[in-house]
């Protein structure tokens, strides 16, 4: 994935790649390193400790000096080329384009499980969180202009699987426009999501959302 990634960018843009070791206790930090020393444009971001997806992704944030900001997951289930098409949408004014895997099947090859689980998780973000009109919150393809991946990631207190569903609930409260954009996607083999305990993290951090906010325990940011 990295090596198509850079090999796509170049000529095409100045960038840089951030990658997050989120606490491996494999060689995936060694194989970091040995990026980093082919590819100038890689630096990586190391920690000892597991501490999920949404920690991961927010210390890459913090790194990012580009204008522009794009997440994307390590095993590279949408492609690249995608990049483009979510770059236009903010050329013309949105300030956040998420990939989407629902808005058309062309292109999206995934399990009839994850299937059943993205329709339930929209119907739950929908009708229960209050984010409306996004067909998919958990596509990790997503970017940002910069105010607005600093001004929500500074503010985020998820930091599992749910934080996708707090960006877009921060970008609603900060008024930033957010465009949905269709993108190739292949589930790809050795995922570590575990169906049954994700669920559960999915519901707990879906209520703390509901409850926090609205009785203030989390503060809502505000943005001058």
């Amino acid at each position: 994935m990295i090596e198509r990634t850079v090999n796509y960018l170049n000529g095409k843009l100045k960038f840089e790649i951030i990658i997050v070791n989120d606490g491996s206790t494999d060689n995936t930090w060694g194989v970091i390193n040995n990026l980093m020393q082919k590819f100038p444009d890689i630096s990586g971001v190391h920690y000892k400790k597991n501490a999920g997806k949404g920690y991961a992704v927010t210390s890459g944030m913090m790194f990012t000096r580009g204008e522009l900001v794009l997440m994307a997951d390590a095993d590279g289930a949408t492609d690249i080329a995608d990049f483009i098409k979510l770059r236009d949408a903010i050329d013309m004014g949105a300030s956040i384009a998420i990939g989407s895997r629902n808005i058309s099947n062309e292109g999206v090859n995934r399990s009839l499980l994850r299937d059943f689980l993205g329709q339930f998780n929209t119907f739950y973000v929908r009708y229960l969180v209050g984010i409306r009109g996004i067909e998919d919150t958990q596509c990790g393809f997503k970017l940002f202009a910069r105010k607005a991946a600093k001004d929500i990631f500074l503010h985020l207190h998820l930091v599992r699987w749910a934080f996708d569903v707090e960006i877009l609930y921060l970008s609603q409260v900060l008024k930033y426009q957010v465009v949905e954009i269709p993108v190739s996607f292949t589930d790809v083999a050795g995922s570590k999501l575990n169906v049954f305990t994700a669920s559960i993290s999915f519901i707990r951090d879906y209520t703390a959302i509901i409850i926090f906010y609205n009785t203030g325990y989390w503060n809502l940011p505000i943005i001058e």
